[in-house]
């Protein structure tokens, strides 16, 4: 896979060459208005120990973005070619406090298996989950990719004063809630 370096709004963005710069670019420019929300009601650099919690975190558009506004950014992302772009992502930006877990964060510790349909296709793949005998996947397309990884409870993360949790998990949030509610409870 040939990378290759995008500049958008002031950040560098490493992404695959086969990728359409095309769906790329406006993505950036779709949540434009998200990001600037977000910012000021976080100021930079944080007033006090603040931890961002990004479920879902894809190659790291809040999580970059957001970084400087928060003392610690804990990167949940399951796909692991996009948790391997998001660690470059946040070096290419000195994201020094950012902390990628290529885990998927679930409502217990379990095995989990997702399966990436339309892989790098921007906002055309979609993932379908799978444990324990329960599932939403369809059967596997020939290149479809399935990752094996573990699913691992927000709770169980050491955390501290968490200001944001956002999440975007393609219709699971019930599962992720489920395993940060004492978080939730804790950080209000």
């Amino acid at each position: 896979m040939t990378l290759q370096v995008e500049r958008v709004r002031g950040y560098a963005w490493c992404v695959p060459s086969w990728w359409d710069r095309r769906c790329y670019i406006p993505l950036a420019e779709h949540e434009a208005a998200e990001v600037k929300a977000l910012r000021r009601l976080f100021p930079s650099p944080p007033p006090r120990d603040a931890t961002f919690v990004d479920i879902g975190a894809n190659t790291g558009f809040y999580s970059i973005q957001l970084a400087a506004h928060f003392t610690r950014v804990i990167a949940f992302e399951p796909d692991s070619e996009n948790a391997a772009l998001l660690a470059v992502n946040a070096a290419l930006n000195g994201c020094a406090n950012v902390c990628v877990l290529p885990l998927a964060a679930w409502r217990e510790l379990a095995p989990v298996s997702i399966l990436i349909t339309n892989p790098g296709i921007p906002m055309r793949s979609r993932a379908h989950w799978t444990t324990r005998g329960e599932s939403d996947a369809k059967e596997a397309a020939e290149h479809d990719r399935q990752d094996h990884l573990l699913g691992l409870p927000l709770d169980a993360v050491p955390t501290s004063a968490v200001g944001l949790i956002k999440i975007d998990v393609e219709g699971c949030g019930d599962r992720v809630l489920a395993g940060a509610a004492a978080t939730v409870a804790r950080d209000r």
